[in-house]
């Protein structure tokens, strides 16, 4: 078994919804038109994920001198976060463990559309969706790594009679921008954890697939990830981990999730 399967989102999905069954449906019911769509979809993906292999060539490294015990990773999601005091998803955890004599580090997950020079006027720090080509190439090298991983399983997988549809699909999704930004994230935070003053890592949790990557890549520092959302029957990627996936503390919403999680996980 490779944990480096636990990088692609198009097998895992968060959530479960009629838009994503319509766009799945080639699977248990194979219709030509929806696989077409599924399969030049994918290989725009791929052209994505190459072009910004590509781009990192240009990009100079910039050093990350993190000086403190805890990082934080939160989330930008709007324009409006930028001038706010606290933290959307964390509020001011920051100051309470600078209070109580710890040295923080917060960093954020883009989501918007901003452009840099709006980013880099604020005070956030943001990690960069295409990273220096040394960060970059460590990614696909990893995807090669899965890649190499699946087709020493494929023999076995036509032997079950997987449809070769789906199989198709998967070889592509491998090397998708999105199974990139996975595999990304855990790399970056892994470069910032090196240098082992980092202890404590602190992020959201709802079953995301570069969560499962930052968990892999960050063995040595002892995650802290809490329930940031509600959990339902529909979040499928939560029974889709690994020993080496999970964080080392998981703080549930309440008792009701807690034994939700300790069933599924």
């Amino acid at each position: 078994k490779n944990d480096l399967i636990y990088s692609v989102p198009w097998i895992q999905p968060v959530k479960i919804d009629d838009k994503l069954i319509k766009d799945y449906s080639f699977i248990y019911k194979f219709n030509i038109l929806n696989f077409l769509f599924n399969f030049l979809k994918s290989v725009y993906e791929v052209f994505i994920c190459l072009n910004k292999l590509i781009i990192s060539i240009f990009i100079k490294e910039k050093k990350k001198n993190i000086d403190s015990n805890i990082l934080i990773l939160s989330h930008l999601i709007s324009s409006k976060h930028l001038n706010s005091k606290n933290d959307f998803y964390f509020g001011n955890l920051e100051d309470n463990l600078n209070k109580v004599g710890h040295k923080t580090n917060k960093y954020f997950l883009n989501h918007t559309n901003l452009n840099k020079n709006m980013i880099s006027n604020s005070k956030f720090q943001v990690l960069p969706k295409i990273d220096n080509f040394k960060i970059e190439f460590e990614v696909f090298i990893n995807q090669i790594k899965l890649f190499i991983f699946f087709l020493s399983n494929l023999f076995l997988l036509i032997k079950k009679n997987q449809k070769l549809s789906i199989i198709l699909i998967f070889i592509l999704k491998i090397f998708s921008y999105h199974t990139q930004s996975a595999l990304r994230i855990g790399i970056q935070l892994k470069s910032m954890t090196k240098n082992k003053k980092v202890k404590y890592l602190f992020i959201t949790f709802e079953g995301h697939s570069y969560e499962k990557m930052i968990s892999l890549y960050n063995k040595d520092t002892s995650i802290i990830a809490y329930q940031n959302t509600p959990l339902s029957i529909c979040q499928y990627s939560i029974k889709f981990y690994s020993n080496n996936t999970l964080p080392k503390i998981l703080l549930a919403k309440n008792e009701i999730y807690k034994k939700f999680l300790e069933k599924n996980l």
